[in-house]
Order: structure tokens, then sequence, then C-alpha cells
């Protein structure tokens, strides 16, 4: 019992010794046009401390150093602009920027950080972001996605499914909408534009998207939600997602109410393109025609093959694209983010990054594509065949059941020009592009 007693002495003099012991904290981040950051930090005491006499952020971080172009390891300490004590609360304000890979809110984040309050280190780190934190996470064994789910009673209520792009493939179920404002669909005035009410749906891939595996995804979706309008359900997405969505409508090309593939890397079968001038249902083409990532031919190209097939297509194309304050460095990449127009909901006017470079009415798209011929006939990767003998310890390669003879093999550079219209919401009829896409049913 004495010995007890000591121990139980001994605890309250360290945490009288401590004194404000910190009770929670966490990472406040918020998700930006070039991915997600931590903003800020909440430290709650369990005793209000007197004062704040010191404050030390440390993280151990890798992270793209734009000025060399290589990954770069290193502890860095992030500064507080302000810290502000209110009662056993202290909010702690961090600076900024556009693609600063230092305040980037890794999904590590809780475990790299060391925050030192009044010379005492605090543990127990939770991160939270109300915008990401929206959206539930959901995996049904072969797709994992995030899901908005409005709060409404109304009974028929359409869904946007996003794919998105290759730097936002993986595992962690929070890429494909941290990594760019997929969050903002969700926000009170994009979803005003839905009727108040929307779902969003976003799957992560590991690799191309699996369009069968998302639309069974889909399909228990809405089995779970039955107000969601299978009249108005829409699919679109960014460079792989984009050529992901040009794979969805091939596959299902009945299904949706209506695609808009950004900048997208891929194409649209000759089958599909006949399908929709059949079932009427719209393609909305967004691209910048600076896009050095994914050309914008895979877009003139498209609203060439589907005027010609009769069926119904729009196309809004940019000069450029601008996100402000990111690094002068990556300003030559900008082209390929065209989405960012998309997810702010672009109408084509005004001062604002859209309006002023918005590029109107005919666009003629000209240049060069180059061919591969085997013999002087266009060149099939399905009837090459390579193997391996064990008896003479060779490789052997065929092409069309013959030996492969690379001397055969050559290059055909042949012009191409395009012609493709782009148009505003307004002249559609509509103020911006989420009430076009509202307005769309089967």
């Amino acid at each position: 019992m004495k010995k007890l007693c000591c121990i139980l002495v001994a605890v309250f003099m360290v945490a009288l010794c401590a004194g404000a012991l910190a009770d929670s904290t966490t990472l406040n981040a918020e998700p930006f046009d070039w991915g997600e950051a931590i903003t800020g930090i909440t430290v709650t005491f369990d005793e209000a401390p007197a004062e704040i006499t010191d404050v030390k952020i440390e993280a151990t971080i890798t992270y793209m150093d734009y000025s060399v172009w290589a990954n770069v390891t290193e502890t860095i300490e992030r500064e507080p602009e302000e810290c502000i004590l209110e009662g056993n609360t202290l909010t702690i304000k961090l600076p900024y920027a556009a693609l600063d890979s230092k305040c980037t809110a890794y999904g590590n984040a809780t475990e790299i950080y060391t925050i030192t309050v009044n010379g005492k280190q605090i543990t127990d780190l939770t991160m939270v972001d109300p915008a990401i934190d929206a959206f539930l996470e959901e995996d049904n064994g072969t797709c994992h996605y995030r899901l908005f789910v409005p709060e409404t009673d109304a009974e028929k209520v359409p869904m946007v499914v996003w794919l998105h792009g290759a730097g936002e493939q993986g595992a962690d179920n929070r890429a494909q909408i941290s990594a760019n404002l997929v969050t903002n669909w969700a926000t009170p005035e994009s979803q005003a534009h839905f009727g108040g009410a929307c779902y969003i749906m976003a799957p992560q891939a590991q690799g191309p998207h699996n369009v069968e595996a998302e639309m069974q995804a889909i399909l228990e979706v809405i089995a779970k939600y039955p107000n969601i309008d299978t009249d108005r359900i829409y699919v679109g997405g960014c460079s792989m997602g984009g050529g992901g969505t040009m794979n969805m409508i091939n596959t299902y090309p009945d299904f949706f109410a209506a695609a808009f593939p950004i900048c997208p890397a891929g194409t649209i079968t000759d089958e599909a393109a006949a399908k929709f001038a059949e079932n009427g249902m719209p393609v909305y083409l967004i691209h910048s025609i600076d896009d050095g990532t994914v050309n914008i031919s895979a877009s003139t190209s498209t609203w060439e093959q589907l005027t010609a097939a009769g069926a119904t297509v729009f196309a809004t194309l940019f000069d450029h694209v601008d996100t402000i304050g990111v690094p002068a460095e990556i300003d030559g990449m900008l082209g390929h983010w065209s989405w960012t127009y998309v997810h702010r909901n672009f109408d084509c006017k005004g001062d604002d990054e859209d309006g002023q470079q918005f590029h109107a009415g005919e666009f003629v798209d000209t240049g060069v594509t180059s061919n591969q011929l085997y013999n002087g006939e266009p060149f099939d990767y399905g009837k090459l065949n390579e193997g391996y003998s064990w008896n003479d310890q060779s490789t052997w390669t065929t092409y069309d059941g013959e030996p492969f003879d690379a001397e055969k093999l050559t290059t055909e550079e042949v012009p191409y020009e395009y012609h493709c219209y782009s148009t505003t919401p307004e002249e559609l009829g509509f103020e911006t592009f989420f009430d076009w896409l509202a307005a769309q049913h089967k």
C-alpha cells in the first residue's frame, strides 16, 4: 500500500511539473488546385497555459525541389504565421504556397511532424481536412472509392463519377480527391447547380482504370442509395481519367446521361460514336491548346469523329491554364491542367483565369503524326511474337508467323488537320459548365 501511494504521488508530481499537457492536437489540412496542404495546427490543452513562450514545428519530408527537378529529403522547420491562445486552445496558422512540398499534407504527416510547445513535445497527432472528410471511404474488395452523399430529402438526385489521372493512382483512397479540387463539387455553391444535391463518386485505380470493376462499384452505390437518379449519372475525368472516361462510355454506351473527358489520353470507338448518335448522349470535351502531355489532337480528332457520326459533341478549349501562385518553373507544364477550370465550374467569361484563357470559336489543329509500318503496311503489335529456344539458348522474334526483319520496319510521317469549334456554356443556354451538366438527362 505504501509503495502504491508513492507511485501515485510520483505520477501526480510529474503531471504537476509538466503542467498544461496537450489533450489533443490536429494538423489542419485544405485541398487546393495543386494538392492538399497543412495550413494550421490546433492544440487543445487539458489545462490552459498562462502563456505561450515558444512553438517549434518540424517535419522530416521527401519532396520535389523544382529548382533542381529532383527529390530531396530533409528536416524542415515551419515558422508559424500566427499563434492564438484562447482558453485551453492554441490555434497555429502556418504559411503555405502552391506546390510547396514542404507544406504538403502527406499521408504519414502525423508520423513525420514533431511539435513542441513551451519546451514540451506533443504526441498523438491527428490530421483533419473537412473537405476530404466529407467523402466516405468505401471499398468493395475490387474497387476502392470515395463517395460524397448529400443530405437531402429529394427523391431523385444526380451523381457525378470522377476518374482521376495517373498522378493520383494508388491505394490510399485519398489522392484521387486531394491532389486537385475534386472536393469543390461537394461545396454548397457547387451543389446548388444540381438542384441542391448531387452524389460525387471517385474511384481510385492502381493503374489504368478498370472500368468493369468501377462499374460494379457504381451499381452497388446505386443499389445502396435508391434516390440516385439513374437517368442523370455523369462521368468525367482528366488525362488518364479522360481516357478512362472514353473507355467507360465505349464499354457502357447506354448507361450515362453525359460524359466530359478532359485532356483525354484515349479514344472513342466508331461503334460507340454511332451509338451516341442513336441514343443522343452528349460528350463535352475540355482541353488546353498548349497541353504538352496529351496533345490537343486527342480532343480535336474526337470532335471531328463524333460530329461526322452525327453524335452530340461540344468542346471548350483554352489557350493556356493559369493557376495563381504556382512556381514559375512549372508554368510550361500547366497546359495539361485544364481540369482546374472544370473543378472551378468554368463560364469562360470575365477577368478570371478561364475567362482570360478561353479560346473562342473555330480552331484548326494541324500537325504531323508518326505511323509505324512493317513491309509497307501499318504495324500491328498483335502480330509480334517473341520466344526463347532452350536448344541453342537463343531468342527469336516473329511477325505474323514469319521471322521478324527489322529492316522492314519504317516510320511514315502523316500530316493531319482537325477542325473543332470551341464554345462557352452560355452559347449552349447555360451560365456555367455545372449548369449544363445538371440539365442532361437520358
